[in-house]
């Protein structure tokens, strides 16, 4: 029985400056700037047991974050200065790990389900030459199954298989 544990801490600071004109028109002034920080703090913990020599199954909860930021080529002052939050990930995973045929074959199974809050998007909003911005557009929820096999019958062929429904 193996348990793992583990907290990250991220901090970071984002500004943007920002000018832009068409000819002699100022569409973003100079002085244009803005500042923010984001940070989180995210634990993942891990729980396998070794079943045999030739099995073994585990579980594993973690979070993770995608900093936030600023539209850095908007086509305005308010959309270049309004940051957009942080994207933030739940993550469930169960899964077992095998050996088979005296140690020539492996075959891996998981199971997974990812939720997303805050989640960040290029949304096309049809102003100037940039063309699309970062946008919070709601939830996402990613859930599925894998699967990992390998064989090797002789020693210089390794046959491999994978396989991924979402």
């Amino acid at each position: 029985l193996t348990l793992t544990g583990g907290v990250r801490h991220t901090k970071e600071d984002k500004t943007v400056s920002r000018l832009l004109s068409a000819g002699t028109t100022p569409l973003i002034p100079a002085g244009t700037s803005a500042a923010t920080s984001f940070s989180s703090t995210t634990p993942m913990a891990s729980l396998g047991y070794k079943l045999s020599e030739q099995l073994s199954v585990y579980a594993r909860y973690a979070e993770g974050f995608k900093s936030g930021g600023f539209n850095g080529e908007a086509q305005t002052a308010v959309e270049t200065t309004t940051p957009f939050r942080p994207e933030k990930v739940k993550s469930f995973e169960l899964g077992a790990k095998s050996t088979l045929a005296g140690g020539k074959a492996q075959v891996n199974v998981a199971l997974f389900r990812n939720k997303v809050t805050d989640l960040q998007q290029a949304v096309f909003t049809a102003t100037g030459s940039a063309a699309s911005n970062i946008r919070n557009v709601g939830q996402a929820t990613t859930q599925g199954l894998e699967i990992e096999a390998a064989f090797r019958p002789v020693a210089d062929l390794r046959l491999q298989l994978g396989y991924g429904f979402l």
